[in-house]
């Protein structure tokens, strides 16, 4: 039997999306939200990149690498820093 691990973490995501979010999720286990992606995706068997794929869908193929560059890099900032990237982030979808 084959076991889709992409579609159980989409639906893991969609779940905690629908009651609450993955950062009350780690507060109510007194854990970091890091924590939380790192291992759901150690216990699905998929990297961070897969599990956050279904976002990264609508991106042409040469931006995926980006991406998922992106998300390894924001799993080793601070909340602060995390805040601060959000932030770019946010004035960068205004920019287009």
């Amino acid at each position: 039997m084959n076991i889709d691990y992409i579609a159980i973490g989409q639906r893991i995501r969609k779940i905690l999306k629908k009651h609450f979010t993955q950062e009350k999720l780690a507060e109510k286990l007194d854990v970091s939200s890091v924590y939380i992606s790192r291992k759901l995706c150690t216990g699905l068997g998929i990297s961070l990149a897969d599990f956050f794929a279904d976002q990264a869908t609508e991106l042409p193929d040469q931006m995926k690498p980006l991406v998922s560059h992106l998300v390894s890099f924001a799993r080793t900032l601070t909340p602060d820093q995390k805040e601060a990237l959000k932030a770019i982030g946010k004035r960068l979808a205004d920019i287009t």
